[in-house]
């Protein structure tokens, strides 16, 4: 998946042990946040990531956080790890874990799409097509892009 593509379906599993599927959320705007417990800018991100769903999710905007890594570097996230991050930051969106670790991670570095540490932001259109791409902190070229796709 490169910018203008559209997005590949790809499965997750979320806090609560089940199964997601990207397509489930067509016709949204989506911004996929790759983060990791042991980055502290993830978690910078993540106390303000609420209010930016909430801010937008009226007029069909929501926010995938995809951990990669648990609070160890390395470490596959797990259930535990997902249900502990989406309390400590108080958050009601999707925290997800990838069914197979890294491999949307990989192909979307493979295709370019992904540049850059983590956190990284792929934001898709409501056609699913990658639209836009960034990485670290702060976010505010992340938040500009998406005040534009809600107008």
């Amino acid at each position: 998946g490169a910018l203008g593509d559209v997005m590949p379906n790809f499965g997750l599993f979320d806090s609560h042990g089940g199964p997601l599927s990207l397509y489930q959320y067509y016709g949204f705007v989506i911004l996929l946040d790759f983060s990791a417990g042991w980055c502290n800018p993830c978690r910078a991100i993540a106390q303000d990531a609420e209010q930016l769903y909430q801010q937008h999710k009226a007029q069909g905007f929501t926010l995938i956080h995809i951990m990669l890594h648990g609070n160890n570097d390395g470490i596959y996230a797990d259930t535990e790890f997902l249900n502990e991050w989406a309390e400590e930051y108080g958050l009601t969106f999707p925290v997800t874990r990838e069914e197979e670790p890294e491999f949307v991670t990989n192909s979307l570095r493979s295709a370019g799409t992904m540049v850059g540490g983590i956190p990284n932001f792929v934001i898709l259109d409501r056609n699913l097509r990658i639209d836009f791409q960034s990485s670290g902190y702060p976010d505010d070229d992340v938040r500009a892009r998406i005040a534009e796709l809600m107008d």
